[in-house]
Parts: C-alpha cells; structure tokens; sequence
C-alpha cells in the first residue's frame, strides 16, 4: 500500500477558468488531484451549468495526458435549485470548450435518464452528480447509473453541507454510509466523495486512508487552497484564476398574490455585452396570467431604464402608461422626475430588480393564446466585470450614508448634488475596475531612439484623482529623458478617452498629434488634447512622441469612460426616495453642503479600498508562500521518515550480524 504525499501532486495548483456561478470553484484543486490519482477510463458529468467543474476535469486530463474520455450531460435549462438561464450559457461553454477539448470531450445536451444508453455497464470511472439535489432525484440519479459504473469507480456529490431549500444530498450520503467508503469536505456548499467500485486505484485509496487519519488538515488545506481562487464574497479574485465575464441575462419573475418568487417561474433574454436600449419581448408558459411580475435588467450593479411596457396576447396588446403608479418592492434606487412611461433604477446591489402590479392590465386580455411582454430596457451602465463586483458593495455602502444624511437633513429637498454624486459614484466605479484590480495598475514605459520598451523601463503611476476619470501621475527618474513612452492605464478591454497630458505640472495640448501607435484602435474625432482608443479583446493603451520636451520629474495623463451624457438630461431630484414625504423643508444649501461631505467620503473610501486591494494581493502572495512553505516542510518530514526507515533497516541488519 503507498502512502499519499501532497507534494507528489502539484497539479492542484494550476490556474483555472472561471464563470459565473462560482458554487464549486472551491472544490476545483480537489478536481484536479482527482484525475491524478483516478486517471479514469472514462468520466461523466451529471449537471455542468456554465463549466467551472467539468473544464476543470478536461484541462487537468489534458495537462496530466491521461487517458480519459470525457462527456458531461445537461440539459443546458437550468432548474429550480441552480437558476434558470437561457442558451447563451451553453453557447459561451461550448465556445471555449470545443477548441480546447473536443479531441477526448463532448458535451451531450440530454435529460439524464435519455443518455443512460449511450454507455456501456461497468465503463465509468468517475461519476460527478450535480443535477437537482432533491433527495429522490439524487437518489435516482446515483441508482440510475449505478450498473453504468466499473469496478474502478469513484462518484462525487456537490451541495452535500447544505440542508435548506429542499436539498437532499446530505441525506442520501448518510443512507449510503454503510454500503460505500465516504469522504466529505465542508467548504464551498461541500462535495461528498464515495468509494463504489471494489478496485479503486490504489493512490487513490492511500488519500482516503490519509482523509481518514488527518480529515481537518486536509480540509483546511483544500478550502484555502479553494479560498485563493475567489475573494471574500466568493467572486474570482486573485492570479491563480481566470476570470470570464459573464453575460448579462435580464429575468422577468411572475407570481400571483398568494405565491413568491422563484426560478420555477421565470422568463428570460441573455446579451453578451448590452449598450444602449434593447426592445425585449419574453412569452410566459401557457396558460400564465400573473398578477405580479418582476424584471431583474441584470444579475449585477449598475443603471438602467425600463420603458415600453406592454402586454399582449394573439395580437391584442395592453399598455402600461404609468409604470411608476404601479411599482412595489425595488432593490435599488428609483430616480425621480424621469418621462412618463419610463422608470430609471440605479443599483449598487448584484440583484437589482423593480416589481410591477399587472393584474388589471394582463385581465383585459383575452383568455385564449399565450401571454407576452414587451419592454425596452436601457443599459446606460452594467458593472459585469467581476474585477468591479466587490467595489460596487463597498460604493453600495458608501452611498446608503450619503442618502441617510441627506434624509436627515432635509426630508422634502432638491436634491439634484445628491444625484450628482450617485452619477459620480457610477463613474468613478468603471474608472476604478481600470486601476484597482489586484496585481496590475497604470503604466509608463520609457524608450530613446532606437530602443524598444522593455520591463526595466517601466514606470508605476500613483492614482491622484478618481471621479468621472482617473489622474494618474508618473514619476520620471532623474536624469532620464525618453523619446517615446507608453501609456498603459487600463486594466480591462474596452474603449477609453486619454486626456489632459501634463509635463512637470505644465499642460501639453496636443496630445493627439503625438500619438505614433496604438494597441487598440483611434476611433472618433477628438479636440487636440484628447485621444480615444478601444480594444474589445485585450487592454489597450498608446505610444506617445515626447522628444521635444523636457521632462524633469513627472509625466499626469487622465483616463475614463465617459459616462456623463446619460447622466446630462436629468433635472433637480425632489426626494430620493429613501423616507416618507412630508417634513419641514431645509434649503439647498444645507442639502448641497452634506452631498459635498459625503462626496469627500466616497473619495476617501475609493482610497481606502485602493490601498486595501494593494493589501489583499500582499495577502495572496503570502498565502501562496505559505502554501509552497507547506508543502516543502511536507516534502522535507517525507524524506526524514524514508532516512529514518532506512536507518532502521541498517540497524536492524547491523544487529543481526553482530
């Protein structure tokens, strides 16, 4: 019998891709030392959604060269206990699936129960169950695919820690505790582990004994191991991952008065990256006449504009004029004085959602033919980035204070500095996603004549100012002067406007004639001191021309996404809509004092979380260290038992000769 050695595995340290939902990114390590103590024959996925596991399987079968073929199975709908989503789940997957995999994979879009008799009994390895986790369909699923299963077989079950919603994994593992060898880890919902077949691969059965001699250190070894892929709100975080962004999908929820919401009643669109209005129309299940409905624009923060709004069935329609009259519960927060017809939301929340009473409107419709909706929904800003997400709670926060000092102050104001500032915050918020996100930050690189830029030549900016732009301020050593530099600000994909470049506290007005290359594309015509570069794919960023100036200490560019002229047509706000009408009014300027107050606390606040994001990626590294420290001390007690057996042995024949 060998013994498991950590240190013999380090394919648990790759980088993975991840998607959104991230329920089983912390099992992911755990994914891959499975295929390399199984290396199956076969391997089967029940329930994949958008990948982030069975990915993790292919690209550790690809990495290893082991000889194993790969099929995971899903219907692509979704269901109650995961979510409901649309096609554009499966499309995404399949696009980056497909080029990477499909020599030894497939995904084979199927019910369960359909795809049983593609596979031979007694041929499958490994079995991952992740499909829904009601008791008897977990139950039928294992049962279903038990005579499928070799006699090399291990079978996984995600969610088995969790005990509400119906969820029935827990109990049907304690059934199965006295017919199968059992395994469990707690983090990340937990995943329950079960020796099925009767000549499980041995390296696999040495890390059983070891889970069974050591379960907490293991544990905690794999939930930290897990932990470094996510940040503390269990979003991609960190280098070790690679973080996808997902597609905004928009869900209208229905419910009649006695019922909630949930997935089993949902209708829903998917874009890949929305801007500007969409006209959306999305058919209820025959038969459907809420009373209630509720559009979720996004799964994530930002602005957005609902208006159209209109039912219809076989041709008849029925308007909503006023959908403001009819609003109920909103996550986020509804801006007042917008046009009749139309509610804007701005929401710093991951669910934001406005509810509507449709009964009136759906009954004067005939009761024969299938119902519809129709709405256009504008996307002015829609934080899905994920590098933006755990900035968006902590703006979230900042912006209940400014609205409760507001509301203190004065409950009945024009409060138009107040939404001057929501419109900053958003700003500022994209700005951010550019400079903040961990291990990366803006750029100068530095070249003469002749030269190419390389690493040594690298500037860090320190960020100066952060509102509707980042100033961003390089430091140049002294007594070097470049020729040429290049400005690399952005973090992420997109297009951004470059502006107001400063030499030594002087302004340079032509910046645009000074652009010699791009990486990205020039797009729009700009004033002299301004220059647009979009790159949908990568960061852009542009190579300057500077060998006419002198430049004795520092070079300040700004850069932003301009998100100010659908910011431009909204008039004074009379209440926010944080407390009841009515008070005694307070003036303007008392109002305008607070907003500017608070405004100097978001600015601080941005600062803070700048600084605290440089700590976090400090944090990563040293849990990193720790980790490889770990492991060498793993490695090093390893070898001083081999030395120790080994004397043992010359001992022991030393005695017998004497």
């Amino acid at each position: 019998m060998s013994d498991f050695r950590l240190e013999d595995h380090p394919v648990v340290f790759l980088k993975p891709r991840l998607s959104y939902p991230y329920a089983w990114v912390g099992h992911i390590p755990f994914a891959y030392l499975l295929i390399d103590l199984l290396r199956p024959r076969q391997l089967v996925e029940l329930g994949t959604d958008s990948g982030n596991s069975y990915l993790a399987f292919c690209q550790a079968v690809q990495i290893l060269g082991s000889d194993t073929r790969c099929t995971a199975i899903d219907s692509w709908q979704g269901d109650p206990h995961a979510r409901r989503y649309g096609e554009g789940v499966y499309e995404t997957l399949k696009r980056y699936h497909d080029p990477r995999y499909a020599a030894f994979s497939r995904m084979h879009r199927s019910f369960f129960i359909d795809a049983l008799g593609e596979f031979e009994d007694g041929s499958i390895d490994l079995l991952h169950i992740d499909g829904l986790h009601t008791y008897e369909a977990v139950s039928e699923d294992f049962n279903t695919w038990l005579p499928k299963l070799s006699d090399r077989a291990v079978v996984i079950f995600h969610d088995s820690q969790v005990r509400d919603r119906g969820f029935g994994v827990a109990r049907f593992l304690d059934e199965i505790r006295g017919r199968y060898r059992i395994a469990e880890f707690e983090h990340s919902n937990g995943l329950g582990i079960a020796l099925v077949g009767a000549n499980v691969p041995e390296a696999f059965v040495a890390f059983m004994d070891a889970f069974e001699q050591r379960p907490e250190a293991l544990r905690r070894f794999f939930n930290e191991l897990g932990d470094s892929l996510v940040d503390d709100g269990g979003r991609p975080g960190g280098a070790r991952a690679e973080q996808v962004t997902p597609d905004v999908t928009c869900r209208v929820f229905y419910r009649d008065g006695n019922q909630d919401y949930d997935e089993s009643r949902v209708v829903m669109a998917e874009f890949a990256a929305p801007e500007g209005p969409l006209a959306l129309d999305f058919a209820f299940p025959e038969g459907v006449r809420p009373e209630f409905i509720r559009i979720d624009p996004a799964d994530h923060a930002g602005v957005f504009r609902l208006s159209g709004m209109a039912f219809s069935v076989a041709g008849t329609s029925s308007s909503i004029d006023d959908p403001a009259a009819r609003v109920g519960h909103v996550s986020g927060d509804l801006l007042p004085d917008v046009p009749r017809g139309e509610i804007r939301l701005v929401a710093f929340t991951e669910d934001p959602h406005v509810e509507f009473s449709v009964r009136d409107v759906v009954q004067r419709l005939p009761e024969d033919g299938d119902l519809q909706l129709a709405v256009t929904i504008g996307f002015d800003v829609v934080l899905n980035e994920p590098s933006l997400w755990s900035l968006a709670r902590a703006q979230e926060q900042a912006l209940q204070t400014l609205k409760q000092t507001i509301y203190a102050a004065a409950p009945v104001v024009q409060a138009g500095a107040a939404l001057g500032d929501i419109a900053t915050a958003v700003s500022a918020l994209h700005v951010a996603g550019m400079v903040m996100i961990p291990g990366t930050g803006p750029s100068l690189y530095t070249r003469g004549l002749n030269e190419g830029f390389g690493p040594e030549r690298r500037v860090r900016g320190h960020l100066t100012g952060l509102e509707d732009v980042a100033v961003v301020r390089f430091d140049i050593a002294a007594g070097e002067q470049p020729a040429f530099v290049r400005v690399d600000i952005p973090a992420l994909p997109g297009a951004y406007r470059l502006s107001n470049l400063v030499v030594d506290g002087v302004a340079v007005p032509d910046l645009r004639r000074r652009v010699v290359a791009a990486h990205g594309q020039i797009i729009g015509a700009e004033e002299p001191g301004a220059v647009t570069v979009a790159s949908p794919d990568s960061p852009p960023y542009i190579e300057l021309d500077v060998s006419d100036l002198t430049i004795a200490r520092s070079i300040g560019i700004s850069a932003g996404r301009d998100l100010r002229p659908s910011w431009s047509g909204l008039s004074a706000v009379a209440d926010l809509g944080v407390g009841p009408s009515g008070g005694v009014p307070q003036s303007l300027a008392a109002v305008e004092a607070a907003a500017a107050e608070q405004a100097e606390t978001l600015n601080l606040k941005l600062d803070r979380m700048l600084h605290g994001m440089q700590l976090l990626n400090e944090q990563n590294a040293v849990l990193r260290g720790d980790v490889e420290a770990g492991r060498q001390e793993l490695a090093a007690l390893t070898r001083f038992e081999q030395s120790r057996g080994i004397l043992r042995r010359i001992l022991r024949r030393a005695r017998r000769k004497s």
